[in-house]
């Protein structure tokens, strides 16, 4: 893929995000026009330059662009369609939908729907009946591949549909290779890896002179395993495929690829993922593009924080908001960079200044560098894409990681890793590429720590209830055994599941789930009651109401034991060897309250056991922990050593 096209590929996202700020409608406005400075003869760049600008409402700017689009290509029926919009892309989508059903002469509607739709300027809750609609044109014209291309915008949250519509699609046009990409992408999400890695060999013959390489590092890390066995040939194709991109010459890139690919799945398939993370790290940072810094000293603070998740979300929650009230309290001037417009006024309220909004990769990169910073913190490397991006690059003497994202970042340009001495044993420092500092305690204070606001626990009643709910991704394989065992040793026992992610991916895990109980004679759906996702205030509802939670071995959870603990539920947890399997053993050890911390799967089963049959010893436990959470919410000596490190890479 070439420079140009990538950045393109940012001017698309904005499009079709139909929520996307002016601000960011502008961005992309300014990368279609960089672009066109170079390539005057670029298409798609006028044609989303005026898709963009009739976003805008800048009309006449936009129809002058898209008759340039025209005039360049007179076949490019994109920017002929976009010219029908008049400014009312949801008025005008639902007219041509209905009259796709009512009429099915109207074949010239088609390409019209499809730039409504991939430009983003459709709203969701506009499209009655999405599903059922959009697949009409496919029933009615099944070999018409455009038609299916509609269909499957209709299907675009369901895997396995879309799977199936991708494979018609290459029926229809065996050459097709968008429709092989997005073949390869759904193959990955729904674990086929070694039939993505085949759809990836197809590519490369109809695409003999394009770099394929990053495409296997994706496919290669599957949400759900299938199986242990599975999981360690997924990871064996993961490190063939790393290898290939060390390999001269070195790999194509554009903006998007050092923030787009990561080893982001690889972290929770419980190996030692900590060399494939710095090979990795290696190649995408040496084609980071280099920056200069400014000469002389600037207006911006030294110290900032970088993040893409200063909201309601985990990351956020456990480590950027308190870095922001401690840096405050202490008078150090900080900077945030919220790179994706979320920050609340509270939390915009503890930064010296706030720099926000949606902008391209190479933008924030120049932004970063230019303001002359000498110290940059990021609560997470590794789930954010632009965050990931930015740390590629050298933009301040120090930078430092921390366990917003519990693994390494492998990255040569990070120097410093965030860790805790509860959260990160003697050894530990043989999983990180930067240089490993443990704060005191569990390196944070938390705002779990004052009077417990939560329901009462519900007196035990009904039959003994285990409560799994993080992500179906930290469940590896191996602990379906675990709660099967559970299940034999304690009669009528009920594990309650929390519903996560994709459809597919969490219908995968549950029908590996559902196998590894009928192995051993039992029935899964007597067992196991699945809950939607709820609301917060419902969510601790449930969390008075159930015995047990389990929390998974292989990926402890922080946020979560935290809450459990607030509602005066007992957290059972398996202490490993490395951080992310230490978060929950790391609270309670703070607590003083480790009689639900373990050291292996045995205890694991004995304690879970006990436990659920002793329901009245439970919660018990889960009282003393709860009772003592106001020592999480005042840690000087966390709070001193952050501090003093900040200092320190100010100096």
């Amino acid at each position: 893929m070439g420079s140009s096209e990538g950045s393109l590929a940012y001017a698309i996202g904005v499009l079709r995000d139909a929520s996307a700020p002016p601000q960011a409608l502008q961005a992309a406005l300014r990368v279609c026009a960089a672009v066109l400075e170079t390539a005057q003869h670029n298409t798609d760049a006028w044609r989303l330059r005026g898709l963009i600008r009739r976003r805008l409402e800048d009309l006449p700017g936009g129809e002058l662009d898209l008759r340039r689009a025209l005039c360049l290509e007179p076949t490019v029926w994109r920017a002929q369609a976009s010219l029908t919009c008049n400014g009312a892309p949801d008025r005008q989508a639902e007219s041509l939908l209905r009259a796709w059903v009512t009429d099915p002469a109207s074949e010239v509607v088609l390409p019209t729907l499809l730039v409504l739709l991939s430009a983003g300027t459709v709203s969701k809750d506009h499209l009655r009946n999405r599903t059922r609609v959009l697949g009409a044109p496919s029933r009615r014209h099944p070999s018409n591949p455009s038609a299916w291309a509609l269909a499957r915008w209709g299907v675009a949250e369901n895997l396995t549909e879309s799977i199936a519509i991708d494979r018609r699609m290459l029926i229809l046009n065996p050459i097709a290779s968008s429709s092989i990409r997005a073949l390869v992408q759904g193959l990955g999400k729904c674990g086929d890896v070694h039939a993505g890695l085949r759809w990836i060999g197809c590519l490369g013959c109809l695409e003999p002179n394009a770099d394929l390489r990053w495409l296997p590092v994706s496919a290669a890390q599957p949400p759900v395993h299938d199986s242990m066995v599975e999981r360690d040939s997924a990871m064996a194709a993961l490190g063939r495929a790393i290898e290939e991109l060390e390999r001269p010459p070195p790999p194509t890139s554009e903006p998007g690829t050092l923030g787009g690919r990561r080893l982001f799945y690889c972290a929770y398939a419980g190996i030692d993922e900590t060399e494939l993370m710095k090979r990795f790290g290696a190649v995408t940072s040496r084609l980071a593009t280099p920056v200069r810094w400014p000469r002389g000293p600037t207006a911006a603070p030294q110290t900032a924080v970088v993040t893409g998740l200063a909201h309601d979300h985990s990351v956020w929650n456990a480590i950027g908001r308190w870095w922001g009230r401690c840096l405050s309290e202490a008078g150090v001037p900080c900077r945030l960079y919220d790179l994706n417009a979320d920050v609340s006024d509270t939390d915009r309220a503890r930064f010296t200044d706030v720099i926000s909004g949606l902008r391209p990769f190479p933008e924030w990169r120049n932004l970063i560098a230019s303001a002359g910073h000498r110290l940059l913190l990021y609560p997470e490397i590794g789930i954010e894409p632009t965050a990931l991006y930015l740390a590629n690059h050298r933009l301040a003497p120090v930078q430092i990681n921390s366990w917003g994202h519990p693994t390494t970042s492998g990255l040569p340009t990070i120097d410093q890793y965030l860790g805790a001495e509860l959260f990160d044993p003697s050894g530990a420092e043989r999983f990180y590429s930067e240089r490993l500092i443990r704060l005191p305690g569990i390196g944070v204070e938390t705002e779990q720590g004052g009077p417990a606001r939560r329901p009462a626990p519900s007196e035990p009643s009904g039959p003994p209830t285990a409560l799994l709910c993080q992500s179906v991704f930290k469940y590896l394989p191996d602990f379906d055994e675990v709660l099967v065992e559970i299940a034999v040793r304690v009669p009528n026992v009920r594990f309650v599941i929390v519903r996560t992610g994709a459809p597919e991916v969490f219908e995968r895990y549950m029908r590996r789930l559902a196998g590894c109980f009928a192995r051993a004679g039992l029935a899964s759906a007597d067992q196991v009651r699945v809950q939607d996702r709820m609301p917060k205030a419902d969510f601790h509802r449930l969390l008075a109401q159930v015995d047990l939670y389990l929390d998974p071995p292989s990926f402890s959870g922080f946020n979560t034991a935290l809450m459990a603990i607030e509602a005066g539920l007992p957290v059972l947890t398996q202490s490993g060897g490395r951080l992310r399997e230490r978060l929950a053993a790391g609270v309670l050890m703070k607590l003083e309250a480790p009689e639900t911390v373990v050291a292996s799967r045995g205890a694991y089963l004995e304690a879970a056991a006990s436990l659920l049959m002793d329901r009245g010893r439970a919660r018990a436990l889960g009282r003393i922990a709860r009772d003592r959470l106001p020592r999480l919410a005042d840690d000087p000596d966390a709070r001193g050593m952050f501090l003093e490190t900040v200092r320190r890479g100010l100096s």
